[in-house]
């Protein structure tokens, strides 16, 4: 199997709509499986395309153990080449991320987009980041997409004891696999309807814009994320399936 995508997942009103909208592709190639991946207490049952983590739904250290849960289960039960672990929020174009794994290192490598500490912006971890010595020239990859070839994955499981599991998961895989002198770091192909602001909605104009652009382009990962309208975020991800699987 080429690829296995790992979809951090929550039950609530929008998040249940994503999950709806990920259903109806997820199972779509041959060559990657998909599974959301929940909490014990999220209400859900294991199935098919989901793996339920021995954890609460907590922002930190759940989502990192949610995440370390699925790493053994597919590690154990799968032979795979790469892990892109992503959210509900994102919408994935499954045709095209098979090409761009063919262009990845299928040893040591960690590809996403990589954010870099700000005393501001990243204020609930520029502290412990700051202690660790990794207040400058650290990056870490954003958690809404990250690619790890499965030799990583089983580096990650074999050390999980000195994954900091009070940061966020991103950044405590970030300052583990930074301590690794042999890994690549390869930004990712992402597409974002507009940079990220927390008080605005992507508009039609932008909206329309950014399909003529993915439909030109090879991006495989659409971050969808307006804070200040989710029901926009369903909008456009019922959008980008009828364009591009219907």
């Amino acid at each position: 199997m080429k690829c296995i995508i790992l979809v951090i997942a929550s039950k609530g009103k929008f998040y249940n709509e994503m999950a709806k909208i990920w259903k109806r592709y997820m199972n779509r190639n041959k060559d990657i499986k998909c599974f959301f991946i929940y909490g014990n207490d999220a209400g859900i049952k294991a199935d098919g395309n989901t793996i339920i983590a021995p954890c609460k739904e907590t922002r930190a250290p759940g989502i990192l153990n949610k995440t370390i849960h699925a790493f053994k289960h597919v590690t154990k039960k799968y032979e795979y080449d790469y892990i892109f672990r992503t959210n509900l929020s994102s919408f994935v174009l499954l045709d095209r991320i098979g090409a761009y794994l063919d262009t990845l290192p299928d040893k040591n490598c960690y590809c996403s987009e990589f954010h870099y500490p700000n005393p501001v912006s990243n204020r609930d971890v520029y502290p412990t980041l700051k202690k660790l010595g990794l207040a400058e020239g650290f990056g870490w990859g954003n958690g809404a997409g990250i690619i790890l070839s499965r030799d990583l994955v089983q580096n990650i499981i074999n050390n999980e004891k000195k994954l900091h599991k009070r940061l966020i998961d991103d950044v405590s895989l970030g300052v583990y696999l930074h301590k690794l002198s042999n890994v690549e770091k390869i930004k990712q192909l992402r597409y974002k309807f507009v940079k990220y602001q927390p008080k605005k909605v992507v508009t039609e104009e932008q909206l329309s814009k950014g399909i003529r652009e993915l439909k030109s382009s090879n991006h495989f990962h659409v971050r969808i994320k307006n804070p200040a309208n989710r029901n926009r975020d369903i909008e456009i991800q019922k959008r980008l399936f009828n364009i591009f699987y219907k």
